[in-house]
């Protein structure tokens, strides 16, 4: 996608030079100076660029996106608020498209700072507390199917199968707790802490009426 970008700016930029070049040429057969072209052809670009600063600083920052490795065409990236996939860099405007498949158009001069998902996608953990007198095969048995489920319900937000990552020991402390990993689309974490962690507690709950809400919990962080 770079590559055909650049192309894009090439011909665009050979294409103005050859009609800029031919105009001069048939001028000077007219009678008209080359000099006297060139000249007015300065003025006039001078007054444009001072009448149209933002246009300019678009494509400069436009340019510097393409030929560097700060944002690429699939990047998954939360730039002013807006969360998307990045659809085009172009020399006015780069294009993202979100979750509800819409094209956000964002002017390349209102780009500040750009946050990346380097994966295209965020990590979320839920931490399932094993009840005592409970097995590990027990819980999972009651627990992994609620996480495929969701991944099978969600498609879009959960990106892929869940992993469950088995029984781990809070040291030195006595819990003990299974950890699921979600991989989740940037900024729908809400699902998990909300859908998933009363799926979880209701569920327990029918075995163990004690089981509490603070035994599960949701955390976001890279691959642990």
């Amino acid at each position: 996608p770079k590559l055909t970008t650049i192309g894009t700016i090439v011909v665009s930029a050979v294409t103005f030079t050859i009609y800029f070049g031919g105009i001069g040429l048939i001028l000077r057969e007219l009678g008209v100076p080359l000099e006297n072209y060139l000249v007015s052809a300065s003025v006039i670009g001078l007054a444009v660029g001072f009448g149209s600063q933002g246009f300019v600083q678009d494509i400069v920052i436009g340019l510097t996106l393409i030929f560097s490795d700060v944002l690429n065409v699939g990047d998954v990236v939360d730039i002013g608020g807006q969360s998307g996939r990045v659809e085009t860099i172009g020399l006015r405007f780069t294009t993202l498209v979100n979750l509800f498949d819409q094209k956000i158009y964002i002017p390349n001069r209102n780009i500040g700072q750009i946050n990346r998902y380097r994966n295209g996608y965020i990590r979320a953990y839920a931490d399932v507390q094993l009840p005592e007198g409970m097995s590990e095969q027990e819980l999972t048995a009651l627990v992994a199917p609620l996480a495929e489920g969701m991944h099978a319900q969600y498609g879009a937000i959960v990106l892929t199968p869940p992993e469950v990552m088995g029984l781990r020991r809070a040291e030195p402390g006595p819990w003990r707790y299974l950890r699921i990993k979600f991989r989740l689309w940037p900024g729908q974490g809400a699902l998990i802490e909300s859908v998933f962690r009363q799926r979880v507690l209701a569920t327990l709950r029918a075995h163990r009426p004690d089981y509490a809400d603070w035994m599960v919990t949701v955390t976001y962080r890279v691959d642990a």
